[in-house]
């Protein structure tokens, strides 16, 4: 709470830190401040975002943010997978199967997995509506690849 007030009086980012056991302003050693710009708390009101403008790399590696790292993302996974059996020649490859076949087909089976959804749904059967939509995304990949 201390670093939250000093945070509203100061418009700089002040923080508490575990392994420094005190109080520091963002900046102090390096001299990148974040000046503040605006407050927002969640709804719980135990999260604060906060926006600010920054005097140079707010992370201490040296990058314009901390969250730079890029995390494999399913979505990014399927599309590979459905790209790599694009190209393959594998007629055993139901992905090559379908762009074989066109997007007449493609359309006809994104439908069917769409309404295999609705179904799940509104049987209010959570196992078969994750596998269903499941489905419709890798349909979806294939279609929008198509």
């Amino acid at each position: 709470e201390e670093a939250y007030q000093k945070t509203l009086e100061d418009k700089v980012c002040w923080f508490y830190s575990r392994s420094k056991e005190r109080l520091w302003k963002k900046g102090e050693s390096s001299h990148n401040y974040q000046h503040v710009v605006d407050l927002k708390l969640d709804c719980d009101q135990d999260t604060i975002l906060v926006f600010v403008n920054p005097d140079g790399p707010t992370c201490h590696t040296g990058s314009t943010s901390c969250f730079n790292t890029e995390t494999p993302f399913f979505i990014d996974s399927l599309e590979d997978i459905v790209q790599s059996r694009a190209n393959s020649d594998d007629d055993k490859s139901y992905t090559h199967y379908l762009l074989n076949e066109g997007i007449e087909k493609i359309t006809k089976k994104f439908g069917e997995e769409a309404f295999e959804v609705v179904i799940a749904a509104m049987k209010n059967d959570q196992k078969e509506l994750a596998n269903e939509t499941a489905d419709v995304l890798y349909h979806l990949f294939v279609l929008l690849h198509a």
